[in-house]
């Protein structure tokens, strides 16, 4: 995993070795009751659309790692591809069914309504699944960085309650 907090990581390589930024990382251990982890998530950016292409491409990854896993393994990919989510991935010319365009951040309801997130796009919501061992311990690391410079932020929200693993088997306790 090459994602890294701090103000630049030179070598990053979710993004074709391209220098990060301002990386925000989230890291815990878990046990799953099943044998598939999932989660939703939607990944939003200011890059868009303008610097679609234009060498700063934003990237988001979901690094899964634990038994019956060979290495890190980034989870947050472009459906159907072993492609990072970044904004050259997923925008109104590359995986446009994937893609909401929410206007230009200047005009339009995102920019007067303090309601309205004022990303200028953003993905449909995604799933990241995993297949793990019940009962065995994980380690899920979530980030996000600038890509090729410190500016125009990108977000990822994530869907409340939506880290599952449905259990193989009910415990029920005698009373």
């Amino acid at each position: 995993d090459s994602v890294n907090s701090g103000t630049s990581t030179k070598g990053s390589s979710l993004i074709n070795n391209d220098s990060t930024y301002d990386a925000a990382i989230l890291e815990f251990d878990f046990i799953p009751q099943g044998d598939t982890v999932e989660f939703e998530y939607v990944f939003a950016s200011e890059e868009y659309p303008e610097f679609v292409f234009s060498g700063y491409n934003d990237v988001f990854a979901f690094f899964i790692s634990g038994p019956g896993i060979t290495g890190i393994q980034n989870l947050a990919v472009v459906p159907g591809t072993n492609n990072p989510i970044t904004i050259n991935q997923i925008n109104d010319s590359t995986n446009s069914n994937l893609y909401i365009s929410n206007g230009d951040g200047i005009f339009g309801s995102q920019f007067f309504d303090s309601t309205v997130v004022n990303f200028n796009g953003f993905t449909i919501p995604l799933k990241v699944i995993s297949k793990v061992i019940p009962c065995e311990t994980y380690h899920l690391k979530i980030a996000i960085a600038d890509g090729g410079d410190q500016a125009y932020d990108s977000g990822v929200f994530l869907k409340g309650g939506s880290l599952n693993s449905n259990p193989e088997f009910e415990i029920f306790q005698k009373s």
